[in-house]
């Protein structure tokens, strides 16, 4: 799985205001759409449960899932969509 910030993710890290815990800051910053969730567990151990802190930033709306699979378009069936000649 891979993440990357959102808009509200990334605005979030500029903001002063902000009252983002420093263990999940520092984890947005290191979320850039390249790393997969795997390599940031093992990379940020010290961060302690890293996988809580990515549920926690995506039900927050900070990151999203960059590799979702694009699934095809169903075909089209042509046949069900010509209009009908038959007599009723």
């Amino acid at each position: 799985m891979i993440f990357d910030k959102t808009p509200k993710g990334r605005q979030i890290l500029v903001d002063p205001q902000s009252n983002l815990p420093q263990r999940t800051r520092i984890l947005l910053r290191c979320v850039n759409g390249r790393a997969s969730a795997d390599t940031l567990v093992i990379s940020l151990t010290a961060l302690g449960d890293v996988k809580s802190l990515l549920r926690g930033l995506l039900l927050d709306g900070l990151i999203e899932r960059t590799d979702k699979v694009r699934r095809a378009p169903a075909p089209i069936d042509h046949q069900a969509q010509a209009p009908s000649h038959a007599q009723f």
